[in-house]
């Protein structure tokens, strides 16, 4: 184990206000889409909630298969965050010069250098997932703007494919 440095506390910080975030715009897309449902606890069982409810609000719909992928690409970026904020760091090696730290729960590895790129990561994921909800099934989105974002850049940087 790895003290932890000020920069890995800002990282476990503006992942952990991304993942507030995403799970209060997530219970407001499952209260658009079933009005007086109660939303479950925890980001995995809201992710999977949603994806339940959007398979009856768009059934057989071509954007059923981007909003898949969206909301996979979303729980990927979860278990990062549960990994990074939970996980237990360890010195990749035991030379000064060489040392890096990284964290892994399960199958699910993080190295410290990209700990940061996991809230950017999580932002990105919730201005597409609003922009593919807005455009594809608008009443998750209700009283949502549309991010000013590019969605085309957005899927280039979380790697999806258009």
């Amino acid at each position: 184990m790895v003290p932890l440095s000020i920069e890995h506390y800002a990282a476990i910080g503006k992942i952990a206000v991304q993942c507030g975030i995403l799970e209060r715009e997530l219970d407001e897309y499952l209260r658009n889409l079933s009005p007086g449902a109660k939303s479950p606890d925890g980001l995995r069982r809201k992710l999977w909630k949603l994806r339940e409810a959007l398979a009856s609000a768009t059934p057989g719909h071509a954007a059923s298969l981007q909003l898949e992928r969206m909301l996979d690409k979303v729980l990927e970026l979860v278990l990062q965050r549960n990994t990074v904020v939970h996980g237990v760091w360890e010195a990749d090696s035991t030379t000064p010069l060489v040392r890096s730290e990284s964290i892994a729960i399960g199958d699910v590895s993080v190295r410290a250098r990209g700990a940061a790129s996991v809230a950017n990561n999580l932002r990105s994921a919730r201005m597409l997932l609003l922009h593919l909800l807005a455009y594809h099934c608008p009443a998750a989105a209700s009283g949502r703007e549309r991010p000013k974002s590019d969605p085309q850049r957005l899927r280039a940087q979380l790697n999806l494919e258009p």
